[in-house]
C-alpha cells in the first residue's frame, strides 16, 4: 500500500512524531520563585551580606536549571564588592537573576538590569529598601512582587 504513495511518504513516516521535542524541554520555571523557600534565605543572607543596603554594594545569585533539566539550582554571585553594580556570571542554564539595590537607589531594575534580562532571555529579580520587583523579558514589564522590607526579617 505504501508504494502507491511513492518513497516521500515513507520518509515522512519514518521522521519522530512532532511531540517528540516536548520530551526533551526543561521544566517549567515556577511563578512564584520569589517565594521558593531557597531563593526567599538567599535573598535574606544577601541582604544581611550588605549591611541592609547601606554598604553601596549590590551582591546576587542566579537561578539555573539543573544540567538534567530536573529542577532548578541557587548559586550564588562572586562576592566582587562592587559599588551600586552587580556583576552577572550567567551561563545557557540560567533562568532568573537576583540582586540587591543599595539603599538610597530605585529598587526597581535598572534600564542595564533591563538589557540583561532581553540579552540572555531572563527574568530580572532587585530587591531593596522599596520592595522586590520582577522584569520580565517576555513581556518587558516591570511588577512590584512585594513591598518594603518586612518579608526579608
Amino acid at each position: 500500500m505504501a508504494s502507491q504513495f511513492g518513497p516521500l511518504f515513507g520518509l515522512l513516516m519514518s521522521l519522530p512524531p512532532a511531540t517528540a521535542h516536548l520530551q526533551q524541554m526543561p521544566p517549567p520555571i515556577p511563578e512564584n520563585l520569589d517565594r521558593q523557600t531557597d531563593v526567599l534565605n538567599h535573598m535574606k543572607g544577601v541582604w544581611k551580606s550588605v549591611g541592609n543596603g547601606m554598604t553601596g554594594i549590590e551582591w546576587g545569585f542566579r537561578i539555573d536549571k539543573a544540567a538534567d533539566n530536573e529542577g532548578l539550582s541557587v548559586v550564588p554571585h562572586p562576592n566582587d564588592h562592587m559599588m551600586h553594580h552587580a556583576t552577572f556570571p550567567g551561563t545557557d542554564n540560567t533562568v532568573a537573576e537576583f540582586h540587591n539595590h543599595t539603599h538610597g537607589h530605585d529598587p526597581k531594575p535598572s534600564d542595564i538590569d533591563k538589557a540583561l534580562g532581553d540579552k540572555h532571555k531572563i527574568d530580572i529579580y532587585t530587591f531593596g529598601e522599596g520592595g522586590l520587583y520582577k522584569y520580565d523579558w517576555r513581556t518587558r514589564k516591570t511588577v512590584l512582587l512585594k513591598g518594603g522590607l518586612e518579608w526579608l526579617k
